[in-house]
């Protein structure tokens, strides 16, 4: 099972990416990213609204060309790792002779990249009980290993450049567990 306060943080973070997230939508995708970096007690969560695709036609990224997630899906093929449901539910999978799928542990759908350090691997039962929701996602995880979350943000700042005067640079404070 989890430690104490595991799942209390999860929700926390949950609950900050969406307020975040629904605070930015009457704002440009520049406006949020300048909110963002001048307030030092915001974190990852909020960092992640950033690269929502919402921001996508605003920053001129075309999906067929330099969508900076990637491709949709993992590459296909046998997976020898066994089932991630303890990260998620706190209990090793009971399932027997499943098959095993790379799937993104925060969402393609909203910004994800597919890329190793946003891999997780569940079975069929499990990986459709994840789906895209954020309460059950161990953001702990993606505080330990998110070189994807600066690429893809990387990427999205240098579109911003081109649309605004303005100097944008990596706000390092926010990449920060908080």
């Amino acid at each position: 099972m989890f430690e104490i306060g595991v799942l209390e943080k999860r929700f926390e973070y949950s609950y900050r990416y969406l307020k975040f997230f629904d605070d930015s939508n009457d704002k440009s995708w520049i406006d949020s990213f300048l909110e963002l970096e001048s307030n030092e007690q915001w974190g990852l969560p909020e960092l992640l609204v950033l690269l929502h695709p919402k921001w996508y036609k605003q920053l001129d990224i075309s999906l067929a060309s330099n969508d900076p997630r990637g491709p949709k899906s993992f590459s296909s093929g046998p997976v020898a790792q066994p089932c991630a449901s303890e990260k998620y539910w706190g209990y090793k999978c009971p399932v027997s002779n499943a098959i095993i799928h790379t799937d993104h542990i925060f969402p393609w759908s909203r910004g994800g990249a597919t890329h190793f350090q946003n891999a997780t691997y569940l079975c069929d039962e499990h990986n459709i009980m994840k789906f895209t929701d954020i309460h059950t996602m161990p953001w702990e995880i993606l505080f330990e290993h998110n070189k994807w979350v600066r690429n893809s943000l990387e990427i999205l700042i240098a579109c911003a450049r081109t649309k605004s005067e303005l100097k944008f640079y990596f706000p390092e404070t926010q990449l920060k567990s908080k």
